[in-house]
């Protein structure tokens, strides 16, 4: 087994997905702490403002790979890693789960444990091939959660 991990992991160091740093991988902050009144404008700033820190256009999509972390002064703590057909709607999404406007009760506590400005990183992932990309995905977040154990697995491992 240690065999293999260490040629899956000199393939991805290949690919430039593997170590995740900020050469590769988009990285920017995000503030998920509860806005206290929350209005459609609030809600399309934080839309555009993901959409800026990904440097696209609204309108384009990234499929990929993306990471919650804590910052250094908490210890570099990986929280969530996942994958998305649209990385910049999915973190729209998870926004709003942090404001208690969609979404499942564990997402809602998980956010509030973590609801200060936290590390995201992102990584576009795919190939012509939607299936290829979406299988590719799917190996990288499994790899990844492997090897960093990030927080919401602990508690929710994923059924796969």
């Amino acid at each position: 087994m240690n065999e293999l991990y260490f040629e899956l992991r000199k393939v991805l160091k290949n690919l430039k997905i593997y170590p995740i740093n900020n050469r590769y991988w988009y990285h920017f902050n995000i503030d998920h702490k509860k806005i206290k009144i929350l209005n459609k404008k609030k809600l399309k700033d934080k839309r555009n403002e993901i959409s800026d820190k990904l440097k696209i256009n609204s309108k384009n999509k990234i499929k990929g790979i993306y990471i919650y972390k804590t910052n250094r002064i908490l210890n570099n703590q990986y929280l969530y890693i996942g994958k998305s057909k649209d990385i910049k709607s999915r973190l729209y999404h998870h926004f709003k789960e942090s404001q208690d406007l969609t979404g499942s009760k564990d997402w809602r506590k998980f956010f509030q444990k973590y609801n200060k400005k936290l590390e995201v990183y992102c990584l576009e992932v795919d190939h012509k091939d939607p299936k290829i990309g979406e299988t590719l995905r799917i190996f990288v977040e499994r790899f990844l959660i492997t090897k960093y154990k990030p927080k919401f697995e602990e508690k929710h491992p994923t059924k796969k």
